[in-house]
Order: structure tokens, then C-alpha cells, then sequence
């Protein structure tokens, strides 16, 4: 059985060898199914062995894996990686998300609370972007949505309890456990249309202490520039035409510096300084 994606604007396929597999990457990569069909690459074919899975494309070892979550992790990895390098578009480690046509962004390295801040403003009601990268267009200072699924430490899922008034972490289809990782589909979130481009309005640089009160500080532009920088992925289309992108996208937003504490004061902090700074 074949299923088609298509990541930002790489095709890829898939051929499974059982349902059970099929299902994870399903899951995993369900923010970009496609039934399109008609493209000529080859699909990555997972063979399961008694005691591993091999993934072959053209008949040439891709890798072998040990069990399925490690099996889907690296090849969700490769993916990715596979299309981010055919993007023309900036990538920037960020978490986006957008609320009445405005989209805040949200730079960070990994474990720097991104994917937190993203799935607690997604169960007040706001839509994806991306908890990942941010994808700048380079002609203009607009974001283009990336939704990965939101992966969590189990152990922090429960955190999310009283945020999710509809029950959407409790739906069977929601979650797919990969060891200590939670995996949360986004198609149970409104999500921003793949095609379109959405304008930046707020950039927020977090950073998390424990046992202090969330603070909200505005940051002067060329500071944000300093920081902004640090978290470009594709750092070879970082041109002069991309710097001039940066540089427009930093001086069309608001650019802030945030002191996170208890994840709900956090979010209702950003929630009230949004509405109240429009």
C-alpha cells in the first residue's frame, strides 16, 4: 500500500508493509497528505524484518531501524530535511501561530519551549502555522504554514489538562505515543490554509524560569535583527536578498522578549498583551 505527501513542495511517497505502519506514518505526516499520484519519484519502500525495518528507494539502502518509533522519528527526519533543502523560502526555528489574520511567531532553538507555547495558544482557539519552522517568503516579509505534528514529553501532556476544554488530547486519533513522546496530530486544530502566506505581526523570543511571573518586554529592532539571525536554518539563502527579507519582516512586527513562568499565566500574558497592543 502507497501513501502520498507532499512537504512544503516536495513530493514524496511511501509504501508500507502493514497496517500498523502505515498508521504511524499517517499519523505523523498528516498535515501533508495529498492524493496527488502523478509525480515520477520513487517510493521509499519499508521492509519489515524479524528484528528491524529496512527502507529502500530504488533499490538503494536508505537505513534499517530496530522498532517503529525509531523507525518513523529518523524517517520523518529525512523527509523533512530532504524538503527544507529544495525550499526557496527562509527557514527559521520558530513556532507560528495566527489569531484574526495575524500571525506571532516564535523563535527558538529545540527544548526552548516553542511547541508549549504553541499547543497552549492552539487550545485557546488559535491556528497553526508551524511548532517547527517558520518559512519566510524571500520577496515578501510572509510566513508560508509547516504543520509537523506537536511532539511532547508525555510526562508534560498533562500540563495541557486544563487548557483543553473540547477533549481534543483525549481523542483516540489525536495522540500517537512514540516511547516518551506524545505526537499530536494538528488536523484537530484549525489550521492555515497550506498554500497561503500569512503576514507577521508579533515576534516573541521566550525564555523559561522557574518560580518568577511572566514578563512581556518590548525589544528594540536591531536586537530582535541580532537574535532573529541565530535561528535561520538554510543559512545558504541567506543572501542579500535574504537579509533585506529579515529586515523587512523586523520592521513590519512588534518584537518582544518574554520571561515565561506558570504556562497558564504565560499564555494569558501574551493573550491580553495581543488584544490590548493591536
Amino acid at each position: 500500500m502507497d501513501d502520498h505527501f507532499r512537504i512544503i513542495d516536495h513530493p514524496v511517497s511511501l509504501r508500507y508493509p502493514s497496517a500498523t505502519v502505515a498508521q504511524a506514518f499517517r499519523h505523523i505526516l498528516c498535515g501533508f497528505s495529498t492524493p496527488d499520484n502523478t509525480h515520477t519519484l520513487s517510493p521509499f519502500d519499508i521492509q519489515e524484518r524479524q528484528s528491524h525495518f529496512r527502507v529502500t528507494q530504488n533499490n538503494i539502502l536508505v537505513g534499517t531501524y530496530q522498532n517503529l518509533p525509531t523507525l518513523v522519528t529518523s524517517l520523518e527526519f529525512l523527509l523533512h530535511q530532504q524538503a527544507l533543502a529544495h525550499m526557496s523560502e527562509l527557514g527559521i526555528h520558530a513556532g507560528a501561530v495566527a489569531k484574526d489574520n495575524r500571525v506571532l511567531m516564535l523563535p527558538g532553538h529545540s527544548g526552548a519551549g516553542k511547541t508549549t507555547l504553541v499547543l497552549g495558544l492552539l487550545l485557546l482557539g488559535w491556528s497553526l502555522f508551524t511548532d517547527e519552522m517558520a518559512l519566510i517568503h524571500t520577496q515578501t516579509p510572509n510566513i508560508r504554514p509547516f504543520p509537523r505534528v506537536l511532539c511532547i514529553k508525555h510526562e508534560s501532556l498533562k500540563l495541557f489538562r486544563p487548557l483543553d476544554h473540547h477533549n481534543l488530547l483525549e481523542h483516540p486519533e489525536s495522540v500517537l505515543r512514540l516511547n516518551d513522546i506524545d505526537c499530536i496530530s494538528p488536523i484537530h486544530f484549525p489550521i492555515h490554509p497550506p498554500t497561503g502566506f500569512g503576514p507577521a505581526s508579533w515576534i516573541i523570543f521566550s525564555g523559561y524560569q522557574a518560580g518568577t511571573k511572566p514578563r512581556l518586554k518590548e525589544m528594540a529592532k536591531a536586537q530582535a535583527l541580532t537574535r532573529l539571525l541565530q535561528h535561520i536554518s538554510n543559512k545558504g539563502q541567506l543572501t542579500q536578498s535574504g537579509l533585506r527579507t529579515l529586515g523587512n519582516l523586523i520592521e513590519n512586527t512588534r518584537c518582544f522578549e518574554l520571561q515565561a513562568g506558570p504556562l497558564r499565566q504565560t499564555l494569558d500574558l501574551i493573550v491580553e498583551q495581543w488584544e490590548a497592543l493591536r
